[in-house]
């Protein structure tokens, strides 16, 4: 089509053939690996399934030099940045932890567009797991449980004083056990990082959440909501039942916030001491509930933590007996 008559066409715009390669959009969890160095994981030996979760599943493997890891398989291309943010959470915690109440992580690679990360094996299981044997359904000895609470003051503490972040999802499932008595914290898929040591988005098991996560009129919470769900944890152990009735969520969420806190009792055969660790940890008004560094000097952490106690015979009785 011709132009009009005196006006002249526009120049045509240059055909463009030498397209730039698309710069890729950062992916900070690839950029914190790849800064980790590499882990060899072509000599694994795939022993078998350990579990799933919500973040993924969880394999055995055996290195060339006989150890045993827990390899976590996350998507790595997460649906969401939240989803994202507590995959780099964990990774960041994890591989700058020094800490002997923490499970470790051996090393991460990438391979299926997944990534793997591979963890200290702690072969006793979680202690959901030894709830749920038929020797341990009853009760937990209080040597046990003193054992377990000075272990996961420790690691909250570190978390906090060294990591700045909470946990947000104590409970049964995240403390392991292992062969050799230790016990550590595990699972900080949605670790929160602190500001200002205060947390604003509500995440974690529903039924462990602190009754300030729960109300609607509480937007913020603090460490402090880690250490009630450690009491509810340790209510568990100690009885070998979840101390709220659970027909529904709603009922225990109704239960948490409006119902007397749960507890032991010396008349039960506990002693002063773990009833009086226990309320401390259950004191519904956040403000009143100690911090994991204050309850480091309790006289129940004091106690076990001097004390010699064998775990691991412990594990082995929890067991249930083998047929020959």
């Amino acid at each position: 089509m011709a132009a009009p008559p005196g006006r002249k066409r526009p120049p045509r715009p240059p055909i463009i053939t030498d397209f730039a390669t698309p710069v890729p959009v950062p992916n900070p969890v690839v950029e914190l690996v790849d800064a980790m160095g590499s882990f060899d994981h072509s000599q694994l030996t795939f022993v078998r399934l350990l579990g799933r979760g919500g973040f993924g599943e969880v394999k055995l493997y055996r290195s060339p030099s006989g150890e045993l890891v827990a390899v976590k398989a996350v998507p790595l291309y997460a649906d969401t940045d939240k989803e994202r943010e507590h995959m780099l959470c964990e990774v960041r915690t994890l591989n700058s932890s020094d800490s002997d109440y923490l499970v470790r992580l051996r090393g991460a690679f990438f391979h299926d567009d997944k990534l793997h990360l591979a963890m200290e094996f702690m072969d006793g299981g979680s202690l959901r797991d030894v709830l749920k044997s038929s020797s341990a359904r009853q009760r937990m000895p209080e040597a046990i449980l003193g054992k377990i609470a000075v272990a996961v003051m420790h690691g909250m503490n570190y978390l906090k004083k060294e990591k700045g972040v909470m946990h947000r999802d104590i409970k049964p499932d995240n403390i392991l056990v292992a062969s050799d008595g230790s016990i550590k914290l595990a699972d900080l898929g949605i670790a929160k990082k602190l500001e200002d040591s205060i947390a604003k988005t509500n995440v974690g098991t529903t039924y462990y959440l602190a009754p300030e996560r729960i109300r609607g009129d509480v937007a913020e919470y603090n460490i402090t909501a880690d250490v009630w769900a450690f009491g509810v944890t340790m209510i568990e152990l100690a009885t070998g039942a979840f101390p709220y009735e659970v027909a529904s969520e709603f009922l225990v969420l109704d239960a948490i916030v409006n119902s007397p806190a749960p507890g032991l009792l010396p008349a039960d055969g506990w002693s002063e001491e773990i009833c009086h660790f226990l309320a401390a940890c259950l004191e519904k008004n956040p403000d009143m509930r100690p911090r994991p560094w204050e309850l480091l000097s309790h006289p129940f952490i004091l106690k076990w933590q001097a004390a010699e106690v064998a775990v691991s015979t412990w594990l082995d009785d929890t067991r249930p007996a083998t047929s020959s």
